[in-house]
């Protein structure tokens, strides 16, 4: 795809974020038609200068196709609404020129996470004091998510992306990768940017660092640091009772699933995806995985799995939103089993955390 910079808002290349040479530009909306040198077309599929006048001889291909403008036009209006991981670096400079992150007003500053239970953290901690917007839409996969161009505005508009920081996190990586490229922080064209997991016992194969209790803590911890330097010292006090009081939530939390899982150490669980490591390690519980990683099993690794359901009598496995529920059905008749949802994504960590394990301690009470 070429992309003229003039049309980006901005004479630079990647990665120079110069604000000086920031200047009004069209960036189109999500669904907003665009031709191949990156400018809005007009409703009969002609590309337009910057003053709105049709450049001529761009109508594309539209007599005598037999419709083909509309197909190419919707595969042009993908390419905008959907830009590639790579693009991003280039478009995250030139909307921040007209996206400054300095709320104007007294509007609350927004905070970028990558997953819903970061939100949780956030809300729990700053209360009204900041806006909290998640990169991963609902139903949408960490492993697989592409973003958009709304996603990108929000990007470049945020004052502190709160990444969750394991690398195996895909979507977050590119994520992470782009505002880099661009400058993040103070001086940069990017929001500045806190990895809450640092420090935390994790998983090199297992993204999902929030299903532990002791790396939850730490990243809302490490989230009050960021919104401490983020917002005025006066909010201090304010954010300490916040996180005081999620800290409790989160021992409370605790708690009530050791006193519900502790008859079961050394049980296993089956799951599709294998999201619950961390919860399973917490709690001397096994999980066994039909997928490896975010890859579907070979007919040797699904024999094995077989032997293990059949070795530890298990009735049901775990599937969580957004997979395909005919694959689940597959495999479930081939194992012989029942299938049962559980979303490592919710919003609501003290909720989700213990409707899993409640759902766990029903499965080996069938």
């Amino acid at each position: 795809m070429h992309l003229d910079w003039k049309y980006l808002g901005r004479a630079r290349g990647p990665g120079q974020a110069d604000k000086a040479s920031c200047r009004p530009g069209h960036v189109p909306e999500k669904g907003e038609p665009v031709a191949d040198n990156g400018e809005p077309v007009t409703e009969n599929g002609e590309a337009v200068t910057e003053n709105g006048e049709a450049v001529a001889g761009s109508r594309s291909m539209e007599s005598g196709t037999g419709g083909r403008t509309g197909a190419l036009r919707r595969r042009r209006v993908s390419r905008i609404a959907r830009p590639a991981w790579p693009l991003l670096a280039v478009l995250l400079p030139a909307l921040a020129c007209e996206s400054p992150r300095e709320p104007a007003g007294g509007a609350r500053p927004t905070v970028l996470v990558s997953v819903p239970p970061e939100a949780y953290l956030v809300r729990a901690i700053a209360g009204e004091r900041v806006g909290v917007r998640v990169l991963l839409r609902p139903g949408a996969s960490p492993h697989a998510y592409e973003p958009s161009m709304a996603d990108a505005r929000l990007a470049a508009g945020a004052a502190l992306y709160l990444a969750v920081g394991h690398p195996r996190l895909g979507s977050e990586a590119a994520w992470l990768s782009a505002l880099e490229s661009g400058g993040s922080g103070e001086g940069g064209s990017g929001p500045g940017i806190e990895r809450l997991a640092e420090g935390c016992d994790v998983q090199p194969d297992d993204p999902h660092v929030w299903l532990s209790v002791p790396c939850y803590g730490l990243m809302a911890r490490r989230a009050e640091a960021a919104l401490r330097d983020l917002l005025p010292a006066a909010d201090g006090p304010g954010l300490r009772a916040g996180l005081d009081s999620l800290l409790a939530t989160v021992a409370r939390t605790a708690s009530r699933a050791d006193s519900i899982l502790g008859p079961d150490r050394g049980r296993a669980f089956l799951v599709y995806h294998p999201a619950w490591g961390y919860l399973a390690r917490e709690h001397g519980l096994e999980q066994v995985p039909v997928q490896s990683g975010s890859r579907e099993p070979s007919p040797a690794e699904l024999a094995r799995v077989v032997a293990r359901v059949r070795q530890e009598d298990l009735h049901v496995m775990f599937v969580q939103p957004g997979t395909s529920r005919g694959e689940a059905r597959r495999v479930a008749a081939e194992l012989g089993v029942e299938t049962s949802s559980m979303d490592p994504l919710a919003e609501d960590w003290p909720a989700m955390y213990l409707d899993a394990v409640r759902a766990l301690d029903a499965s080996w009470r069938r």
